[in-house]
């Protein structure tokens, strides 16, 4: 539990969750207290999905659904950028393998066919 300690902070982490705050009975001068510290930024708010979605006015089912479709962006980005690095090496490998001798180029592809093999 967190206590406030009536200079602007908590003594418990320096952070307010808002999950247990209903559940404290506090008297309504420390809970003003609490809300001048949050809105002030004294003090630190962690807030609930739900709660957040309360501030905002919109579901939790709306959140999530925002949420998933922003981690499979980042992971296809993730995908895209592998991508994009891969072919970069390949172009650097293609052209390095154009300025190499016949014989060079004979020696690097038995090299690249016995690791393939294996």
């Amino acid at each position: 539990m967190f206590l406030h300690t009536g200079n602007g902070g908590a003594v418990n982490g320096g952070a307010i969750n808002g999950r247990g705050l209903r559940h404290r009975k506090l008297p309504h001068k420390q809970l003003v207290a609490f809300a001048a510290d949050a809105v002030s930024g004294e003090t630190q708010v962690e807030l609930s999905q739900t709660q957040w979605c309360s501030v905002f006015g919109v579901s939790p089912a709306a959140v999530r659904a925002e949420l998933k479709a922003r981690a499979a962006t980042r992971s296809e980005q993730a995908s895209a950028d592998r991508i994009e690095l891969v072919l970069q090496k390949f172009a650097e490998v293609m052209a390095a393998f154009r300025g190499c001798s016949e014989a060079e180029r004979a020696l690097a592809q038995r090299t690249i066919d016995e690791l393939h093999r294996t």
